[in-house]
């Protein structure tokens, strides 16, 4: 190497010594400004067919471009003293992040045009006095985010998903803020990657315009607090959760962990009715009675009476059920039920008899966890806060598994638990496989009118990373407690 090049490079090491966080708070704001103008001329956001000006698509360009900013600048601000191998590695991977979600924004799914959307032109219509009405079966809070988004001058289809995203991100983050803080910090990028990278996440908001990021985000807030030790905030990030989605109560269990391990004591409990009457002030501020408000969820519990699952890959998958009742996947196990025509299925399998086995199942099913509850009260003075990656994994499994009436998208919480459980236990990288697998092809017949397996092989996976789940957690129970919790 001659001198002067020498030199040079002497000189650029030296001002990386000094000035590396420097350099790369600008090296993430000129990828943030190369998004954005990168989308002017081409890439796919310059497919934003739906935008009605260009002043509209102008706005997105900027979010996109704040997007990819304020997440590289958290993980600046998360993780310091960064060397250049990390610190690009994850530049890369949060724009390929954005890009892929960006591609996915204008495809319209028959959720949102038969549902989403007339709730937004029901909301431009009435304003704020439509949370008075029932306008759908979503919560108060995330209709009051359908009511900001009807009165903004942006396409709503966007604007639905973007706020999906956003939570896509904050999740991501906050599992690597898990990772580095209880589990292992060398695994935590692991986590980031597999978050901004596994399609079930990216399909949900970006291509759906579902919002199941929101409430899994939070309830990860509520685990985070909770090992952090501050119970009333643990409590409340568990409340919002469940003021979005009623799925929360997949989580519900391990508040009994938060109990035994002395991470709760009863009276923080009370925070959860206090924040969720928070949560739906405004609506009866404006005249909503509290019956109204309180029966959402009620509500929706008594919608979906038609089928025992609803693409969701549980067990009940192994069940014929309406319009597959006929085909030849299922028909030959009826000739051995005295009575039965196989070929007439669905002249026995009657709405009847759909609401007589959703009456016998909903308890059933209730008593298994009930048993997984009892079980694990009776060696309650193993269980220490080392065990959460599992209980949490092993419930967000099994209430989807055995509950009816589950839809495709009910296993986002599993999902996300799994990327913990293998970073917690790696031996077991198989478990988040079957899992996050499984899940994704339970959207298919919804997204892409289509199957690619036989559902039954989706449901197997479900059962038996279920399985593996138990099996060592029970093993586990039964040797002296190893702690899975740093600090």
């Amino acid at each position: 190497m001659n001198e002067p090049l020498q030199k040079l490079v002497s000189w650029a090491r030296r001002v990386d010594g000094r000035h590396r966080a420097l350099l790369q708070w600008i090296c993430a704001g000129l990828g943030a400004a190369a998004l954005t103008l990168g989308g002017v001329y081409g890439g796919p956001v310059s497919l934003l067919g739906y935008c009605a000006s260009w002043e509209e698509r102008r706005t997105f360009l900027l979010m996109f471009g704040a997007l990819y900013g304020g997440t590289m600048a958290a993980y600046l601000l998360l993780r310091k003293k960064q060397d250049w191998p990390r610190f690009l590695y994850v530049a890369t991977l949060v724009m390929v992040a954005v890009m892929i979600r960006v591609a996915l924004f204008n495809q319209i799914t028959a959720d949102y045009a038969s549902f989403l959307r007339p709730w937004i032109d029901i909301f431009r219509e009435h304003g704020a006095r439509a949370l008075t009405m029932e306008v759908g079966d979503y919560n108060l809070p995330y209709q009051y985010i359908l009511l900001i988004i009807s009165k903004l001058p942006l396409n709503p289809l966007y604007m639905i998903k973007m706020v999906s995203i956003l939570f896509d991100f904050a999740l991501a983050l906050l599992l690597m803020c898990m990772v580095d803080r209880f589990i292992d910090k060398k695994h935590g990028l692991l986590a980031l990657t597999a978050a901004l990278l596994i399609p079930t996440l990216w399909f949900n908001g970006a291509f759906w315009a579902q919002c199941d990021a929101l409430y899994c985000f939070f309830v990860l807030a509520c685990v985070y607090a909770m090992l952090a030790d501050r119970p009333v905030l643990s409590v409340a990030m568990l409340t919002i959760a469940f003021s979005f989605k009623l799925q929360t109560v997949f989580f519900f269990p391990i508040v009994l962990l938060g109990l035994w391990g002395k991470k709760y004591k009863l009276r923080h409990l009370l925070v959860f009715p206090a924040v969720y009457l928070i949560t739906i002030l405004p609506a009866l501020l404006l005249g909503r009675s509290l019956l109204s408000a309180l029966g959402i969820y009620l509500r929706q519990a008594g919608q979906y009476n038609d089928r025992l699952t609803w693409n969701a890959p549980n067990v009940y998958q192994f069940m014929p059920f309406g319009e597959l009742g006929n085909q030849p996947a299922y028909t030959p196990i009826l000739q051995f039920i005295p009575g039965v025509d196989p070929t007439q299925w669905n002249q026995w399998y009657t709405p009847d008899t759909i609401r007589y086995l959703l009456a016998a199942l909903l308890p059933y099913a209730g008593m298994l966890v009930l048993c997984l509850v009892y079980y694990l009260y009776l060696r309650r003075k193993k269980i220490g806060m080392g065990h959460i990656w599992e209980l949490s994994l092993a419930f967000a499994l099994l209430m989807p598994l055995v509950l009816p009436k589950m839809h495709d998208r009910y296993f986002a919480l599993a999902e996300v638990f799994a990327i913990l459980y293998a970073v917690r236990y790696p031996k077991r990288w198989y478990v988040p496989v079957l899992v996050i697998f499984a899940s994704f092809m339970a959207y298919m017949p919804f997204l892409a009118r289509e199957r690619p397996v036989d559902m039954r092989l989706a449901a197997a996976m479900m059962v038996a990373a279920m399985g593996i789940v138990l099996y060592h957690l029970m093993r586990g129970l039964r040797e002296p407690e190893e702690s899975g919790v740093k600090g």
